[in-house]
């Protein structure tokens, strides 16, 4: 009789616990609300319209709604001051917006469709001559051009970052918008363009005030004047993202498409580490990253296309790739014997000298035959190289700390484990016949 006794005993505390566990989600309900996911990145362009009490204090004293709610403002510019339309200030030059009205500051502004006939040179004229803007969106299928003064993007902390953004509705092959007026960003920084058919180029100075900037989409964003005093900079997207300029960044990131670096004068990157993630790295110039930035190959490709460089120690964290393409690529890192490496680096369209080096491609770490370790260098592969034999190829280290081609390919598992067969034949046959020769011995 005890048994059933402790039966019931066990379903009576088990519905005990669950009419617990409903009782505790229902009141959990009433007093936190209705369980929302954490929100993400707001869309670009918008501003939140939840407000807070500090918001709706601000509301009720009649305070400027750009300090809770930014309002769009779209051009519809004339031609003014030497050709140029007028981007003024207060009720200089009204008229050359939607509205007849100057965007305030911390507002959201679209040069676009609306323009009818007008002019798509804007000129900052005016006062202080800077602009604040939380975001900036281009929709319209000719390019425009913003110049002089500064653009100041700051959303007054309402949003997590501020924007610029080309929109792909009404790309037209070959458009290019241009911004050179010079940006300076108080918060973090995203610029997007949607269109791979459209360019947006900024020629003026980019100072980001230690903040982060993101550059996204499947357009093409060329940096071609001074962006100093990043922290993060990362590429996201299929787009390109070209520096003609100079990019100043702690830390600096590929995650996705291409980024192409091509200063005519100087360093493309200044920076302490530069990131493969996935895309490729070009190099257009020589000489185009900083010497002591070191860089991270965690699953992306760098293409030297036959440029050559010097860098600080490699770090190999997901199989990548270096692709030396066509001429003579010299890529000199400091020794990485010390770096963790995991995953493996496989080295294409290699045309060196593998017996003593110096050849026309060349990969050097250090200044010694100790710039990597035999782990590290286990786990380089030479895909065809040239002057050797179509297959893969391992590596092996001068003492100049080259790293060359090992004469032999790296067998196929299918070779390896006939190898490995054929030699466990022999030994079981050489096995019987000692056996055989023991046997007859001991008989005799």
């Amino acid at each position: 009789m005890k048994l059933p006794c402790i039966a019931l005993r066990q379903r009576l505390t088990a519905i005990w616990w669950i009419s617990l566990l409903i009782l505790g989600l229902s009141f959990k309900d009433k007093v936190l609300g209705e369980a929302r996911p954490l929100s993400g990145l707001q869309p670009i362009g918008t501003f939140s319209e939840t407000f807070d009490a500090e918001d709706k204090e601000d509301e009720a004293e009649g305070n400027p709604p750009s300090l809770h709610q930014a309002p769009t403002y779209s051009w519809d510019g004339e031609a003014g001051l030497w050709g140029y339309g007028i981007w003024g200030e207060g009720t200089s030059s009204q008229g050359n917006w939607v509205g007849n009205e100057n965007p305030i500051d911390y507002a959201d502004v679209t040069f676009g469709n609306d323009v009818v006939g007008g002019n798509l040179n804007v000129l900052i004229w005016g006062g202080d001559r800077e602009r604040v803007v939380s975001s900036m969106t281009f929709d319209n299928p000719t390019g425009y051009t913003i110049s002089g003064g500064t653009i100041v993007m700051d959303s007054n902390g309402k949003q997590p970052f501020t924007s610029i953004v080309v929109n792909d509705r009404n790309g037209r092959y070959g458009t290019t918008h241009t911004i050179s007026s010079n940006i300076l960003a108080r918060e973090n920084l995203h610029i997007e363009n949607r269109t791979g058919s459209t360019t947006l180029q900024i020629n003026g100075s980019l100072n980001l005030e230690g903040n982060s900037l993101q550059i996204s989409g499947k357009g093409t964003t060329t940096l071609a004047g001074q962006t100093i005093k990043g922290d993060q900079v990362t590429k996201e997207g299929s787009g390109t993202l070209s520096v003609t300029g100079n990019l100043e960044a702690r830390v600096i990131t590929v995650n996705g498409g291409s980024m192409r670096l091509n200063n005519e004068t100087g360093n493309a990157l200044t920076t302490e580490q530069v990131i493969l993630r996935g895309g490729t790295l070009f190099l257009d110039k020589d000489n185009q990253i900083d010497n002591s930035a070191t860089l991270e190959l965690a699953g992306g490709t760098l293409a030297t296309g036959g440029y050559s460089d010097t860098l600080g120690s490699l770090t190999l964290s997901n199989t990548s790739v270096i692709d030396l393409g066509n001429g003579s690529s010299v890529l000199h890192f400091d020794s990485s014997a010390s770096q963790d490496w995991s995953g493996e680096l496989h080295i294409t369209n290699w045309d060196g000298n593998a017996h003593s080096g110096n050849g026309n491609d060349q990969i050097v770490f250090g200044d010694d035959g100790e710039g990597l370790s035999q782990d590290q260098l286990s786990q380089i592969r030479f895909i065809n190289p040239e002057g050797y034999e179509e297959g893969i190829y391992g590596a092996m280290i001068l003492e100049n700390g080259e790293v060359v081609p090992l004469p032999v390919p790296v067998p196929e598992p299918g070779t390896a484990i006939g190898a490995i067969a054929l030699f466990g034949l022999a030994l079981l046959h050489e096995r019987k016949r000692i056996r055989a020769w023991w046997s007859r011995r001991s008989q005799d």
